[in-house]
């Protein structure tokens, strides 16, 4: 007995002697050996490759053997270029295209995304049981403000332009169109009823009529039109309602390059001189805004712009 304990005693005066490593080095050890087997991997890998074009190429004076009633590969056969899926924030509107001064910007991207369009039309477009919009393969939107440098942390400022660009499936981004200007179409003078409050807080009932035409196409890129909104709002029967109200003409501007397709909404009073005035940005500003829309979109489309 007295034996096993005198070696249980010189067990433990030799583990005391023992170097445990520290949890760094043994990390760095892992990494290295790590390294070492990726090293040993890859020559297995390039000796294999090569022992294989040696056994389908041969030795030197030695014809290429091609079983019979298979075709050889040209040997000039180039492989199809990858089609691009995600992009960046170049391929979007800058504060120069839009000709308007911004120092704020905000945006986000994501892939999956359903393109957006007026959230009126796409109301109208649901209860016609027209179909869906597209989602996309990828997208990118922004929002580009004026701040006042004195309005401290946090400010929003004013809105000068969002912009959505979406990707999507070829044969999605061919038949974009013909499907927004069969919605466009089906929705004109589109009416609904809801709640409304007015200034001092009492709620109304009022009749809303829609409306959407297509001022411009073809301006831009491979396909483009320009989408203007009207409405009004009348006090519903029996109630007592504010009088009859006419809403402001929004416009949006829509391009598609390739499989690209951007959705732009411009502040009404987009370079007007004087916005008080209550006037609209003009259509060649418009035009002009998606013409530059479509030049940074090649940037990124597919196929690419020539």
């Amino acid at each position: 007995m007295r034996e096993n304990l005198s070696l249980v005693a010189q067990m433990q005066r030799d583990l005391r002697d023992v170097r445990w490593p520290e949890p760094a080095e043994i990390r760095d050890r892992a990494r290295r050996r790590s390294r070492r087997r990726a090293a040993v991997v890859a020559a297995i890998v390039v000796a294999v490759a090569v022992g294989s074009a040696k056994a389908v190429v041969g030795g030197p004076g030695r014809d290429v053997v091609v079983p019979t009633g298979v075709d050889r590969p040209p040997s000039t056969a180039a492989a199809a270029p990858a089609r691009r899926v995600e992009f960046s924030p170049a391929a979007l509107l800058t504060s120069s295209d839009v000709r308007v001064p911004t120092n704020l910007r905000l945006g986000e991207s994501g892939m999956g995304k359903p393109v957006r369009l007026d959230g009126l039309l796409e109301s109208c477009l649901d209860e016609r049981g027209l179909p869906p919009r597209p989602e996309s393969r990828y997208s990118r939107s922004q929002t580009l403000l004026q701040t006042d440098p004195g309005a401290g942390p946090g400010a929003t400022g004013t809105v000068v332009v969002s912009q959505d660009l979406y990707r999507l499936a070829p044969a999605e981004a061919n038949g974009f169109f013909v499907e927004l200007e069969q919605g466009v179409a089906a929705c004109g003078g589109w009416a609904s009823e809801g709640g409304e409050f007015s200034d001092n807080g009492t709620l109304h009932l009022v009749r809303s009529t829609h409306s959407w035409q297509v001022a411009a196409r073809g301006f831009a890129g491979t396909e483009a039109v320009l989408l203007r909104y009207s409405g009004s709002r009348s006090p519903k029967v029996g109630r007592d309602t504010p009088a009859n109200f006419e809403s402001p003409t929004d416009v949006t501007v829509i391009v598609r390059v390739g499989d690209l397709v951007s959705v732009i909404v411009p502040a009404p009073d987009l370079g007007v001189d004087r916005p008080e005035a209550g006037k609209l940005v003009s259509r060649e500003r418009l035009l002009a805004l998606g013409r530059a829309a479509a030049d940074r979109m090649c940037l990124a489309a597919n196929p690419e712009c020539r």
